[in-house]
């Protein structure tokens, strides 16, 4: 891939990524399910990794010219201010990744030995005290509860064993306080939190230059906490549990774990914190859901695909001639390896390019 066509790549991705954060966004306002709104932002992460994988591995369709550009400028000067372009942001780029990759890994390292570090509470001591507390998840899998003198906020962790570990004060809260928090942490895990968030954590190294991904990586937080709130409140009095549980955590000095690559915590941070006990003193009885609501997240893969169309058309090395680019190098040579020709090359300069030739191109 030539640093011009690198830099059209990523603009044309990162105005992709923008239009579908705003569309999600427009489909989780029109919702009032908190579920919903859960899934739509968690297949947001999904849609992106999946757009970034297409663009770098696929052939890209260009339904624009580039000859607003060459009818306008001198195609040689284009040609080497792109390629200075593309090569700049490459680099820039991969300082930002290296720097994001490293406090990711440092974010694992830490939770790792936190882990290590904690003790187990035995699982019968605490269903004597809390008789309806749900101790495995649905497919069987038994949670293990942990304590922890390191950390001031409740938070779980889930890769082969799922676990909910507590600071060593919140034994201490009284016990539907305690079972709200335990059943947030619950619902945390059931619904597949920790890889939603790793997956959203792998979004922000890569782009970590885009704004509304770190906005999207909020709203993301901010209804995973409100979903398995609901799931934690589902009357009145435990909605209250829930609440006067989330305020005492915050008058201990409750700090976000998010920074762990995939712990969630009970207490966040103090904005989220508001929003959710706003939440939660007006309880309502849980809402149900529309036929159409259960068609957004379908709806937002659509948009996907339609979106995944837009490509600024920046490359002026980029033939005419068709309206696919080449298959990336590396793609390009993957298949050839396993018998299978496809074009890496543009139209115009396979004479004076570099490729395969294997029999017929795709």
């Amino acid at each position: 891939m030539s640093p011009a066509t690198f830099l059209e790549t990523v603009v044309s991705l990162s105005l992709q990524i923008a239009v579908l954060i705003i569309v999600t966004a427009l489909l989780v306002r029109s919702t009032c399910d908190e579920r919903v709104g859960d899934r739509l932002w968690r297949a947001l992460h999904l849609l992106i990794l999946l757009l970034t994988i297409s663009d770098f591995a696929l052939p890209r369709l260009r339904l624009f010219p580039h000859s607003f550009l060459t009818d306008h400028m001198n195609f040689q000067t284009v040609v080497v201010v792109e390629n200075q372009l593309g090569q700049s942001l490459l680099t820039i780029w991969f300082v930002g990744f290296f720097i994001g990759l490293m406090a990711l890994l440092a974010g694992a390292i830490q939770l790792r030995r936190l882990l290590h570090s904690a003790s187990r509470i035995s699982p019968e001591a605490l269903m004597a005290r809390l008789p309806g507390l749900v101790s495995s998840l649905p497919d069987d899998r038994k949670i293990q509860w942990m304590r922890s003198e390191f950390t001031r906020s409740p938070f779980c962790w889930q890769i082969h064993q799922p676990i909910v570990v507590l600071p060593t004060y919140v034994l201490d809260f009284e016990d539907d306080e305690l079972q709200a928090i335990l059943e947030h942490e619950t619902a945390h895990l059931i619904a597949g939190h920790p890889l939603h968030l790793f997956l959203q954590r792998m979004v922000e190294v890569l782009f970590w230059f885009h704004p509304l991904v770190w906005w999207a990586s909020w709203q993301a937080s901010s209804w995973r906490e409100y979903v398995s709130d609901r799931a934690a409140s589902q009357t009145a009095e435990r909605a209250a549990a829930c609440l006067r549980s989330l305020l005492k955590l915050a008058g201990h000095g409750t700090k976000s774990t998010e920074t762990f690559p995939a712990g969630l915590a009970f207490g966040s941070k103090r904005r989220l914190t508001q929003r959710r006990a706003v939440k939660l003193a007006n309880y309502d009885k849980p809402r149900t859901q529309t036929w159409m609501m259960q068609y957004l997240p379908q709806a937002l893969i659509v948009a996907a695909l339609v979106i995944s169309s837009l490509q600024l058309p920046l490359d002026v090395t980029a033939s005419e001639r068709s309206v696919w680019s080449p298959w990336p190098t590396w793609s390009a040579v993957a298949l050839h390896a396993i018998g299978i020709p496809v074009r890496d090359y543009e139209i115009d300069s396979h004479r004076t390019e570099d490729h395969n030739h294997g029999g017929q191109f795709l």
